[in-house]
């Protein structure tokens, strides 16, 4: 379980970079 919870705020923080560069590109 904790696993899981560690994977999914891995994807959310990798998720926010990648919206972030595409703010910053566009």
């Amino acid at each position: 379980m904790a696993a899981a919870g560690q994977a999914a705020i891995r994807i959310e923080s990798l998720q926010r970079l990648i919206i972030l560069q595409v703010k910053d590109g566009r």
